[in-house]
Parts: structure tokens; sequence; C-alpha cells
């Protein structure tokens, strides 16, 4: 179901949460709803093949080392060697390997 309809998360945790609240049967009625909820939900595998192509990029592409200004710097010592330093967290930045920056791993619509 993905994003398609991202509420049916939520109602898979809440029934699962019931279930175990309320226990079996009592609970019997409020999986169905689920069930059935899910049955027709819209779907989409939009997150899943978004998550498999960048997986697939980390596990088979020659990937840079990760850029000085986006390492953490918890120590004095990291801080000297230039870790994080010039930082901006809601920058514009690609932060991706240079060989990766043309990837597109989301697609709003599947086809």
């Amino acid at each position: 179901i993905g994003l398609a309809d991202p509420f049916a998360l939520v109602l898979a945790i809440s029934t699962q949460q019931a279930v175990h609240f309320l226990g079996m049967p009592e609970s019997n009625d409020i999986v169905a709803e689920l069930v059935i909820y899910l049955a027709k939900a819209p779907k989409s595998r939009a997150v899943d093949d978004a998550y498999a192509k960048a997986k697939d990029d980390v596990q088979n592409q020659r990937l840079d080392p990760i850029p000085l200004d986006i390492r953490n710097a918890p120590t004095q010592l990291m801080k000297n060697f230039g870790f994080g330093k010039g930082y901006k967290p809601y920058g514009k930045k690609d932060h991706r390997p240079k060989n990766l920056h043309e990837r597109k791993y989301w697609r709003e619509k599947q086809e």
C-alpha cells in the first residue's frame, strides 16, 4: 500500500495494539475491519522501488568518502580535522557521492 494511503500503516499499528490489549477473540472485528480496509486501499510500490534502487547503488557503485562537512564531530580532535565545518542542515547541497548526483530514486507515480 505504501504512500498511496499512508493512514494504512497507522491503522495497522493501531489494530496490532488493540489485539495486544484486548486479545482474541475480542479483537476479531477489529482485525476484520483492517483486512477489508487494506484490501480496498490503493497500492503503491514507489517506496519499495526507491529503497531498492538506493540500496543497489550503495552495494554496487563506487562510493566516495563521506564529505568532511557532514561528518559528526563529537571531539575537539575531529573538529580540528574539519569534521562538520560549514555544515548547513537545511541547505540544497547534494551530499551523495558525485557519481550518484544524477540518480533519481523517488518517482511520484507508478506506471
